[in-house]
């Protein structure tokens, strides 16, 4: 049967609590700096609640030596539905945060079998397509200098620069992780042959 390690577990949650922080400050900086007229009391209870599950995501990863790929899809899937509820209150396809959909399909890539990474690249599409059809438009922004447009490419810029230091700290520790793996297995191997060869001069020496 396949598993999971509770490590990746862990690091779901700690990319988790960098989710929540940022959604947080994106909120603040969005309505007090550019005045936008969003959703705040939905959007802000949907943080609350997956920095409750993250709680209860840390309990269960130091408890647990591994999980099973239907637990580690289910962590996801609360980021998915989390994340989908928020891009729904702010502009759904015309948010330039959408592209964020892709990071976990990434991490169910690297860690879950195959057919879960299909479930959670359908699970994803879904969250994008009800984010899209449900979605509340994004307020005109008064007093800000530049148009929509620019707007949309400071969104998109932000969102570069969150995915591409999320994708170097998930693959630094997960080659981190295997390099260990890899030095384990080879002092294994080295213990193996050690004792092999232990029990070879012994059996020889009963022999004599």
């Amino acid at each position: 049967m396949t598993v999971v390690p509770a490590s990746f577990l862990a690091m779901l949650a700690t990319l988790r609590w960098c989710a929540v922080a940022g959604q947080t400050l994106t909120l603040v900086a969005v309505v007090a700096g550019l005045h936008a007229a969003l959703p705040l009391p939905r959007m802000f209870v949907a943080i609350a609640l997956l920095a409750v599950f993250n709680l209860y995501a840390m309990h269960r990863a130091r408890r647990v030596p591994e999980a099973t790929p239907a637990e580690a899809f289910v962590h996801i899937a609360v980021d998915v539905a989390v994340l989908a509820w928020l891009i729904g209150c702010s502009g759904g396809s015309a948010n330039p945060f959408t592209s964020l959909f892709l990071l976990p399909i990434a991490f169910a890539a690297l860690a879950l079998p195959q057919r879960w990474i299909y479930a959670t690249a359908i699970l994803c599409a879904a969250g994008y397509a009800l984010a899209a059809a449900f979605a509340q438009p994004l307020p005109h922004i008064h007093g800000f200098a530049a148009d929509g447009f620019d707007l949309h490419l400071i969104g998109m810029a932000v969102n570069f620069a969150i995915s591409a230091v999320v994708f170097v700290y998930f693959l630094a520790r997960l080659a981190a992780q295997r390099r260990e793996r890899d030095t384990e297995l080879a002092n294994l191997r080295e213990r193996f042959a050690r004792d092999e060869g232990i029990l070879a001069l012994a059996t020889h020496a009963a022999s004599v």
